[in-house]
C-alpha cells in the first residue's frame, strides 16, 4: 500500500496539482483544538459516517483531477484544493481502495456534494438491484452531511458548493464501488487502508493523523521524528524551479477570477 501511495502523490503532484486550500485548513485545525480529548474515536466515527464515501469518492477520481477546476465556488474563499495532511490520508486511501473502486472516465464527473433527487433516482435506475439496500441508506446519510448548515460542528457555515457546469454528467461515487466483491459496510476497512487511515481526510491534521497511526499498533509503528536534512535534498534553486512550474500549473487549472 505504501508503494501506490506514493505513486499516487508523485502522480497527482505532477500531473493535477491543485491549490492549497487555507479555508479547510483552518476548519481541520479548529475540529483538532475541539476533539483534543477524543480526537481518535470521533475520527473513526466520522469515518464510519462520511470518511469512506469521502475515500470512495477520490479513488473513484484517481485517474484525473482530484479537484474540478472549474467549480470553485466564488463565495468561499480558499476553499477548493487540499492541505498537507489531507492529500497523505487520500493517497493512502485510495492505493488501498485500488482493487475495491472502479476509476471513473475522466469525462465523467464524480461529485457526491451536487447528487440532487433526479440525480439519486437516475443512479437507482441504472444500478437496479445491484445496489446493496444498507449501502444506499448510508450513502443518503452521507448525502445528508454534506448539506448540512455545520456538519462539524465547528460554529462555521458549510458552503452550499459551486453549481454544476452545463454540459458534463455527474455520477455519485457509490456507482463505482465493486459490489460484486462485497458492500461497502461490510467490507474489512482495516485489512484495506489500515485502522490508522480510517480517518475523515477532510479535517486531519498531522497530529491527528499521528494518534490515529499510534492507536493502531498493529499496522503501524512509530519509528521516530526527523530532526535532520536527509541524505538527499535539493539544490535550492532546483527546488525554487520545481515549485515555481508547480504554481504555474496550478495557475493554469485554477484562474483566480
Amino acid at each position: 500500500m505504501a508503494r501506490r501511495a506514493v505513486y499516487w502523490a508523485q502522480r497527482w503532484v505532477d500531473e493535477f496539482p491543485a491549490p492549497f486550500a487555507l479555508h479547510r485548513y483552518k476548519m481541520a485545525v479548529e475540529f483538532q483544538k475541539r476533539h483534543a480529548d477524543d480526537f481518535v474515536p470521533t475520527q473513526r466515527e466520522l469515518f464510519n459516517k462520511v470518511g469512506k464515501f469521502r475515500a470512495i469518492k477520490y479513488a473513484a477520481r484517481r485517474d484525473g483531477q482530484l479537484i474540478y477546476p472549474s467549480e470553485k465556488d466564488p463565495r468561499i474563499k480558499d476553499n477548493r484544493g487540499m492541505f498537507c495532511s489531507m492529500f497523505v490520508v487520500l493517497c493512502y486511501q485510495v492505493a488501498g481502495l485500488e482493487k475495491m473502486v472502479v476509476a471513473a472516465p475522466i469525462e465523467m464527473r464524480v461529485s457526491d456534494k451536487k447528487m440532487k433527487k433526479d440525480d439519486m433516482k437516475k443512479y437507482k435506475k441504472r444500478c437496479g438491484e445491484s445496489v446493496n439496500k444498507t449501502d444506499l441508506l448510508n450513502f443518503e446519510i452521507y448525502l445528508s452531511h454534506l448539506t448540512e448548515v455545520d456538519p462539524y460542528k465547528l460554529d462555521e457555515k458549510n458552503p452550499k458548493g459551486a453549481k454544476k457546469v452545463r454540459g458534463l454528467e455527474y455520477t455519485p461515487s457509490l456507482e463505482y464501488w465493486n459490489g460484486a466483491t462485497s458492500n461497502v459496510e461490510g467490507c474489512n476497512w482495516p485489512n484495506l487502508i489500515t485502522r490508522g487511515m480510517m480517518v475523515d481526510s477532510k479535517i486531519i491534521m498531522p497530529m491527528g493523523l499521528l494518534a490515529s497511526l499510534v492507536d493502531d499498533n498493529e499496522a503501524w509503528s512509530v519509528e521516530g521524528f526527523l530532526k535532520e536534512k536527509t541524505v538527499y535534498s535539493e539544490a535550492r534553486e532546483e527546488k525554487y524551479n520545481r515549485m515555481m512550474g508547480q504554481q504555474t500549473r496550478i495557475g493554469q487549472q485554477f484562474p483566480h477570477k
